[in-house]
């Protein structure tokens, strides 16, 4: 069954907002977090037991992928599963970036502010497209399983 129009524009909102949040975190990793990671590290102590120093960058960068691949799990299901619990768990996590941005906003420089001022109206877009009649509509309705899918 084709996907309602609300259900397509929160998929562009989402890949949208994906793709320059990617695009930010890697342009501002260096300052976003080698360096505070670093003066954390410095502050706390030079024994470092795990040799957590060299791979710092390395574990933030698993976390990171972690994240971002539950986030695309959660929209494969939203978009192809029309799974309710997909959708609130999504609600809840853009919910917590929204927040997030919108305190840390006059933080950042004048250019991340335009960056993640866009990641997160793209974020509020794309929660509202999940709310429409439309979408309500097509989440409430059953999926049919295709009969050739054993054969």
């Amino acid at each position: 069954m084709e996907q309602p129009r609300s259900i397509k524009l929160f998929s562009l909102c989402f890949w949208l907002g994906t793709l320059i949040d990617v695009a930010a975190m890697f342009l501002f990793w260096e300052q976003t977090f080698t360096e505070e990671m670093e003066l954390e590290m410095e502050l706390a102590s030079n024994v470092s037991p795990f040799g957590f120093e060299g791979s710092l960058n390395a574990v933030l960068l698993v976390l990171v992928a972690a994240i971002y691949g539950l986030t695309i799990l959660l929209w494969y299901f939203i978009t192809e599963r029309r799974s309710k619990f997909a959708k609130w768990l999504i609600v809840a996590m853009n919910c917590l970036l929204i927040a997030f941005n919108i305190s840390e906003l006059p933080t950042f420089r004048l250019d991340e502010q335009l960056i993640y001022g866009t990641t997160t109206l793209l974020a509020g877009a794309a929660i509202a497209f999940l709310f429409t009649p439309e979408a309500r509509d097509w989440f409430n309705r059953k999926q049919s399983i295709p009969t050739d899918v054993f054969e």
